[in-house]
């Protein structure tokens, strides 16, 4: 299936075919979104870079993380990840995760280069590219919660919530079945962290 194929099963139900209220750029900016919530609990795209800590510096900007998954120094020590919330302060090896582009190093004078392994940014996709097999029926609902969400009467809100969830149940379904070694982080609070 193709994302115009996905688009037009959502317009189907928004009853919106002639696209006067929900144009392709915006639905297309949902389908966006929905893959990178997708990719980020799934941990698709494991790829690692290199961050060369400079003594003085505390801030640093990997690029195109989607999702931290751990942070390793050069002395082979991993380093625990902590929210922006002043809780990773008063550990000398935290690394501290501002935003998806920015973390800061609490000590950089332990260890010279932190690789990060990470979750990568899905690349952006057209209206005729193929959607990943399994993921269609997720996106849709994704699309339709995001869509609904969009309208303030109490109908369309709670289309909006009925589909999220319906979403959320079809993500943990295609979780469970991750071929990728699915496996919780110990640091919760970092899960919620894509973009």
């Amino acid at each position: 299936m193709i994302v115009n194929q996905i688009l037009q099963l959502a317009r189907d139900t928004l009853q919106d075919q002639e696209k006067i209220f929900w144009d392709d750029s915006e639905l297309l900016g949902y389908y966006e979104e929905a893959r990178r919530v997708l990719a980020s609990e799934r941990r698709d795209k494991r790829l690692t870079q290199d961050v060369i800590l400079n003594d003085g510096d505390e801030y640093y900007s990997p690029v195109g993380v989607l999702r931290y998954i751990s942070v390793k120094d050069d002395n082979g020590t991993d380093r625990p990840l902590y929210p922006n919330d002043d809780s990773g302060l008063s550990d000398p090896l935290g690394v501290i995760v501002i935003d998806y582009d920015q973390i800061q190093v609490v000590d950089d004078t332990i260890g010279g280069v932190l690789t990060v392994t990470y979750v990568g940014l899905p690349l952006n996709h057209n209206l005729n590219d193929d959607v990943r097999q399994g993921d269609e029926e997720a996106i849709r609902y994704y699309i339709l919660a995001k869509a609904y969400e969009k309208e303030t009467d109490m109908e369309n809100f709670a289309k909006s919530a009925q589909f999220m969830a319906s979403f959320e149940d079809r993500l943990k379904k295609i979780v469970a079945n991750a071929t990728m070694g699915y496996q919780r982080s110990s640091v919760n609070t970092i899960q919620s962290y894509y973009y």
